[in-house]
């Protein structure tokens, strides 16, 4: 059995607390059970424990503890020994200034201007303070950052009494500052130091999965980015390189730009193989295969040997023609001529049933085939072919036949009327003078006869005249 003593110069709640009598918690050479203050925060036992139980109730203060709340303030100087976030009235203290520390509801420790790596988080706390008092609380201020020299650092939030700063991937000079009310603020200086580059990486995205060997279409295009990694630090950023092409077995691929963080490639219109390279310049490279599979053929048609398309065709008996097949891609368009099987439903025969083209040779019999190119099973055409037989044009001739009889027949009689001529000029050119001087045989009959008053037979013709006319007319 146990007495207490419950006069002022003794402690019932350490008598009961500690359950012994030698015990001295604030090491003053007066044991609790005497002590009329065990932590001496110079709040007597009885003024914390109020009800005198022995047991720390709620709202009331540890006896044997000068800072119950853990604020750093002890029980009798803190105006809220219970809350640890504040420790004296407000209109007791007005905020001074403030800093941004590293610990939260301590106002320690301010956080001093440093350098950092790349990708370096840090998380900071605004704490006001008083001239006077000290440390008061953390308070809620505007964040912000400042970048410079190529620095790319970033914070979250802006709003409240904490935030998280990131260095980000280059390196350059950032000042993080929290403002409170518009009138007092804190900064921090970092210097980011700019991470060596180990190796690079042609990506999928910023810093993103390496983009591998891979098998294309033709008209196929990607973007790829040239990402720079440290061996520690890992990711840095998208660098600037130049990025080079370079084709084998046909391949027609290109780069849109050639130098900058990114580049488009485009596989071009025929197949091959195609290595894709981003070179920095300083020593590192990294490359991409792309196969680049033929295009397939989505369609044909049947042209002739200059390119037009047939839609049908008309040949008479004996008569030829060589017709070619255009395969066609979807995205490409042309893809040239390629391989069918040929065939023909008759009136015809074709030099060749398969290959990229075949020649039709017109039979004799006339009427309406068709003409069929196959390629596969689900991509064939057809054209109409119409045969004309010869005799059909031969009877269609038959007006020829009188117009060249006519035109002989007006030969024959120029041919004549010229001979004719002839004779008579060669005549004159035997007697000239006879036919000068003496009369022709009738005009002088006439003549005399006219002297002579005679007329000459009714119905019978002036021989004279009718020689003359026909030798004018000759």
């Amino acid at each position: 059995i146990t007495a207490v003593d419950t006069s002022d110069n003794e402690s019932p709640f350490s008598a009961v607390a500690n359950n012994t009598c030698d015990a001295d918690t604030d090491g003053d050479g007066t044991f609790n059970l005497e002590d009329y203050d065990d932590d001496n925060d110079g709040l007597s036992d009885i003024e914390e424990d109020v009800n005198g139980n022995g047991i720390v109730d709620t709202g009331e203060t540890d006896p044997l503890d000068t800072d119950t709340d853990g604020d750093g303030y002890n029980d009798k100087e803190d105006a809220y020994p219970l809350d640890p976030t504040r420790w004296i009235d407000i209109p007791q203290a007005t905020v001074d200034y403030i800093q941004i520390v590293d610990t939260p509801i301590s106002g320690i420790t301010k956080i001093p201007d440093h350098s950092v790596i790349v990708n370096f988080t840090l998380v900071g706390y605004a704490a006001a303070f008083n001239n006077s008092a000290g440390y008061l609380w953390d308070v809620d201020v505007i964040w912000s950052v400042e970048n410079s020299g190529g620095a790319q650092a970033t914070f979250d939030p802006s709003l409240g009494n904490s935030s998280i700063f990131n260095s980000g991937r280059s390196g350059g000079m950032a000042i993080w500052t929290a403002e409170y009310e518009g009138i007092y603020t804190d900064s921090v200086m970092l210097t980011i130091r700019a991470p060596r580059v180990d190796y690079i990486v042609i990506t999928q995205s910023t810093g993103g999965v390496a983009m591998e060997d891979q098998a294309v279409p033709v008209g196929f295009t990607i973007t790829g980015y040239a990402s720079a990694f440290n061996l520690s630090s890992g990711f840095i950023d998208d660098i600037s390189v130049t990025w080079a092409m370079e084709n084998s077995s046909g391949a027609l691929a290109t780069s849109s730009d050639g130098s900058g963080k990114s580049e488009i490639f485009n596989s071009g219109l025929s197949g091959g193989t195609a290595v894709w390279t981003a070179d920095d310049g300083q020593g590192h490279t990294d490359t991409v295969v792309f196969t680049i599979l033929p295009p397939v053929v989505d369609s044909i048609r049947i042209e002739d040997e200059e390119g037009n398309e047939i839609t049908e065709i008309h040949l008479q008996s004996g008569e030829s023609l060589t017709v070619y097949v255009l395969g066609s891609n979807n995205t490409v368009g042309s893809i040239g001529h390629v391989s069918v099987s040929w065939n023909v439903s008759g009136g015809a025969s074709l030099s060749t049933t398969s290959g990229t083209s075949t020649t039709i040779t017109a039979g004799d019999e006339g009427g309406t085939f068709t003409i069929t190119a196959e390629y596969s099973d689900d991509i064939t055409i057809s054209s109409p072919l119409e045969v004309s037989e010869k005799a059909d044009e031969e009877l269609s001739m038959w007006w020829v036949i009188p117009i060249i009889v006519i035109i002989l027949l007006l030969l024959l009689l120029f041919v004549l009327k010229r001979m004719k001529k002839k004779e008579y000029q060669g005549g004159e050119e035997e007697n000239p003078e006879k036919a000068k001087d003496e009369p022709e045989e009738g005009i002088g009959e006439e003549k005399a006869k006219k002297e002579e008053g005679e007329k000459p037979e009714e119905g019978k013709p002036e021989v004279g005249k009718a020689e003359e006319t026909e030798m004018k007319e000759n």
